[in-house]
């Protein structure tokens, strides 16, 4: 199985956990969008919006190509199905036809925009969750978001920082710490690894029929140059 590289100065284990328990393939797709920014462009903030298009780009060849169920809780799916059936997209559409595609709907606030902004309201949150996980201990669900903001924000001067932190820009958007950003940037090959195997366990577990699903995931990351790959 491979391991992430250690870091004396960062939670290292946090983010490892971010993987553990998964019933959707978001924190996958939110990563690999994350890493895939932050090694495009020597920035340490970037909209939500920007994010959410790029997770849709990723899953967009898995779920019409190799035609893989993303599990019954899922809807990255639907979401691309919607935007096939109502854009001009179509399964072969380019990565950055996607990426502006939804962003034109997440501008536009249609139906399709909303829907996608759905996700915004717990997949940012949630994937710096095991962050806090002590001092989120009891809270109930609706509490979560305001309080992993304020401890995300608390986090960013603390000897052990969170990944990032919620800015408006004045678009909603996250920081990423700089500590984190040179983590990131260095070791992108084997972060990608790490998110995508654990994908593939994912994808693995919700296809069981299905052979070669990490050959087949190594391919969908290659197919419009996406970040990384498996080995």
């Amino acid at each position: 199985m491979i391991s992430i590289t250690p870091s004396p100065s960062l939670p290292i284990a946090a983010l490892a956990n971010s993987f553990e328990h998964v019933t959707t393939s978001y924190k996958f797709y939110w990563f690999l969008a994350l890493l895939e920014s932050v090694n495009e462009n020597d920035e340490r903030v970037f909209e939500i919006d920007s994010l959410l298009a790029r997770m849709i780009a990723h899953a967009w060849y898995v779920v019409n190509d190799l035609r893989l169920s993303l599990g019954d809780n899922d809807q990255l799916k639907k979401l691309i199905d919607l935007l096939i059936k109502n854009s001009s997209l179509d399964i072969d559409s380019s990565r950055d036809c996607i990426i502006q595609t939804v962003l034109t709907h997440l501008q536009q606030e249609d139906n399709i925009g909303r829907k996608i902004r759905s996700l915004e309201r717990y997949v940012p949150y949630r994937f710096i969750r095991p962050f806090f996980d002590q001092a989120l201990r009891g809270l109930k669900d609706q509490e979560c978001n305001r309080r992993i903001r304020d401890l995300a924000d608390w986090s960013f001067t603390s000897p052990q920082p969170c990944l990032y932190r919620f800015v408006n820009i004045p678009a909603p958007a996250i920081e990423i710490h700089p500590g984190w950003q040179l983590y990131l940037q260095r070791h992108r090959s084997v972060l990608t690894k790490f998110c995508l195997r654990h994908l593939t366990n994912y994808l693995q577990k919700n296809n069981p029929n299905v052979p070669s699903i990490a050959e087949k995931l190594f391919e969908s990351q290659t197919k419009d140059s996406l970040p990384g790959h498996l080995s």
